[in-house]
């Protein structure tokens, strides 16, 4: 308990950075926080801490598969995904992460969210 206390206030200390992400964020520092959005029994809980702390990182694509990795159902994960998108090193290579979703509907969606992105 004393350990998250500590990763949540180091969290918290951290600056913003701008959607312009250059390099990810370390293996450490992500792994936190997929173990933080662990602890929650559903995708509700699990989301309103990602939307609380997702922004104080950048992300490589595999970052991005292991984070929506923790969500359950596609409808939370393709909101994550949205988010996510903007804080990545690999935009090019973000439609790779289609195999983390259940139906192709999902991925339609974020095909028409990022098709959308580059206009």
């Amino acid at each position: 308990v004393e350990l998250n206390s500590f990763f949540k206030g180091a969290l918290d200390q951290q600056i913003k950075t701008t959607s312009n992400c250059a390099a990810p964020s370390s293996t450490i520092e992500i792994k936190t926080f997929e173990d933080n959005l662990s602890v929650y029994n559903n995708d509700s809980q699990r989301f309103e801490t990602f939307k609380k702390t997702y922004e104080n990182f950048c992300y490589s694509k595999d970052q991005v598969v292991a984070v929506l990795s923790k969500f359950i159902h596609d409808r939370e994960k393709l909101d994550a995904a949205k988010m996510l998108y903007f804080r990545c090193t690999e935009k090019e290579n973000f439609l790779l992460i289609s195999d983390t979703f259940s139906y192709n509907e999902t991925v339609s969606e974020l095909k028409d969210f990022i098709s959308k992105q580059k206009d």
